[in-house]
């Protein structure tokens, strides 16, 4: 009885083959992702360059004066500077220094990204936010604090300061004397000032 029951089951049945077809479209190329720039740390900027084939910034060892990049090959390139590129703002975020000088809501004239806060006479004030009399003025004041300690280097001046004309890096105080221009630059350090 087994037997004709086990019979039974492997009868075959008919099947009816469907008239349509399924075609497939061919699958869509997979999304490259973006390289990537920078990673935390020393091990993942490693394997993320190796994976993209090219180099990716080491964060962990980014500071005021050096960028390290993780290469593809297992090496590491770090670019060094004499002078500070970035600095760490209030918050503790990098921001790149930028020289440029531009005149401020207060009247003053400031460099737009300086680790230092250089800050010169403008058309209205003195450097760091003093006031200009006949007889004086603050040409131009950078931050020099230390941890808790702080203090201020500023640059005086003997008279009046006309409104200088900014050109990128540099203002110029035109006639402070007759036949006399001020001239300041903007350095990463700080600044630099010249009478011509």
């Amino acid at each position: 009885m087994v037997a004709a029951l086990a019979a039974g089951l492997l009868v075959a049945t008919p099947t009816v083959a469907s008239a349509t077809s399924i075609t497939r479209s061919p699958a869509a190329p997979a999304a490259k992702p973006a390289p990537v720039a920078s990673r935390p740390d020393l091990v993942s900027a490693a394997v993320s360059a190796r994976a993209q084939g090219s180099r990716v910034e080491v964060e962990s060892l980014r500071d005021e004066l050096t960028t390290t990049w993780a290469n593809p090959d297992g090496t590491l390139t770090t670019e060094a500077h004499v002078a500070p590129i970035r600095y760490r703002n209030a918050q503790g975020r990098w921001r790149d220094v930028d020289l440029d000088l531009a005149a401020l809501a207060d009247g003053t004239v400031g460099a737009k990204s300086h680790p230092k806060g250089l800050n010169l006479a403008g058309a209205s004030a003195a450097a760091g936010k003093g006031t200009a009399s006949a007889s004086e003025s603050d040409l131009g004041q950078i931050d020099e604090s230390q941890g808790k300690a702080k203090r201020s280097v500023v640059l005086g001046w003997a008279g009046r300061l006309p409104a200088p004309t900014i050109a990128g890096t540099t203002a110029t105080y035109p006639e402070v004397s007759p036949g006399i221009d001020v001239v300041v630059s903007a350095r990463r350090t700080g600044g630099s000032s010249r009478t011509l």
